[in-house]
């Protein structure tokens, strides 16, 4: 499950295409971080740093994200 909603959150894909478009964060990546390429956490620092400007959806999926995050420490 961690995996699946870090795909999520980066914009990554575990079963292609469909999935990506459905993300929690699509929209804000393409709209607040279009120009951040993906990889070594940019997507996700540019994320943190758009916090603000985040839809209510992609902002329940980073704090579903943190909190299973912080149940694996």
């Amino acid at each position: 499950m961690n995996r699946f909603v870090l795909a999520a959150l980066l914009g990554m894909s575990l079963s292609g295409a469909a999935f990506a478009r459905h993300h929690p964060c699509r929209a804000d990546r393409m709209k607040l971080c279009k120009d951040v390429k993906p990889g070594e956490g940019r997507i996700k620092a540019c994320l943190n740093d758009h916090q603000a400007d985040l839809s209510p959806k992609c902002k329940k999926g980073i704090d579903k994200y943190n909190e299973m995050e912080g149940e694996k420490k």
